[in-house]
């Protein structure tokens, strides 16, 4: 097995032990909607403030190195200078995961042309492509034995996806 794999299997195992130990409101279990952006009202959000500060959360963080600031420099000119309908590159207009809060939209990976978003805090996430117009999702192959999507190599290659956005996605056997 790979490390990949491995690292599927694990937290596919412990995944429900996590959301288990979360508690039990169901309305917080749902699984989050991806198609739209999560709408609540001031006082919901207060009270939502004052729930969170009297349980103790854990923050998982990734942490980007980049080669050189040149690179980041050309990327964010990429993104500001690419975002828009019809145009080649798409807004990267998403949070980074080291900027989101629970239940929002964030993005690990965005180069104007491909992306990786999903709810923060959750393991809700999709992989897409700009179409020119707008966002639209890189359909899914099929499962791994453990539920979650896998992709077929080939249909990647087609669609130009870069090596980076692949070594994020499972490939189907």
């Amino acid at each position: 097995m790979t490390t990949r794999r491995l690292t599927a299997a694990f937290f596919a195992l412990t995944l429900p032990l996590a959301v288990a130990a979360c508690g039990t409101d169901d309305e917080k279990l749902a699984e989050p909607d991806l198609t739209s952006a999560p709408e609540t009202s001031s006082a919901a959000e207060e009270s939502e403030k004052e729930e969170t500060s009297e349980r103790s959360s854990t923050t998982v963080s990734t942490i980007y190195e980049t080669e050189d600031e040149e690179a980041d420099a050309e990327d964010k000119g990429d993104k500001e200078a690419g975002a828009g309908a019809g145009s080649d590159k798409g807004p990267c207009e998403w949070k980074t995961v080291e900027e989101g809060e629970v239940g929002e939209e964030v993005s690990d990976y965005c180069d104007g042309r491909f992306a990786s978003v999903g709810i923060y805090a959750t393991d809700a996430s999709a992989y897409m492509f700009w179409n020119g117009k707008e966002w639209e999702a890189i359909e899914s192959a099929g499962q791994t034995y453990t539920g979650f999507k896998c992709y077929d190599e080939a249909h990647l290659e087609e669609l130009g996806v870069p090596a980076e956005l692949k070594e994020l996605m499972i490939i189907c056997d």
